[in-house]
């Protein structure tokens, strides 16, 4: 085998080197485009869930302080009458 052979053979090794890199790169390229694909709907669930519980929560204080007011007025009424209601 020649000089030239054992280069020819050389170079014909790292080209197919370089062609499995290649695939190589791509494969995790596109690994990761899907990772981040996953993490951001992901993150789009997680968002969505906490604007539902904050619009929930709004919701649940708007009740809160409207049974405080009727209790603060009922109070007012008892108070106004002399009638108790029995709670």
């Amino acid at each position: 085998m020649t000089t030239g052979d054992k280069f020819a053979r050389i170079l014909e090794e790292i080209l197919k080197l370089k062609d499995s890199f290649l695939g190589l790169e791509d494969r995790v390229i596109n690994f990761e485009k899907s990772i981040t694909n996953k993490v951001l709907e992901s993150e789009d669930k997680v968002m969505g869930e906490l604007k539902d519980l904050r619009e929930e929560a709004t919701i649940v204080v708007g009740y809160r302080d409207m049974i405080s007011s009727l209790e603060d007025r009922v109070e007012k009424l008892e108070k106004h009458t002399k009638i108790t209601v029995a709670s």
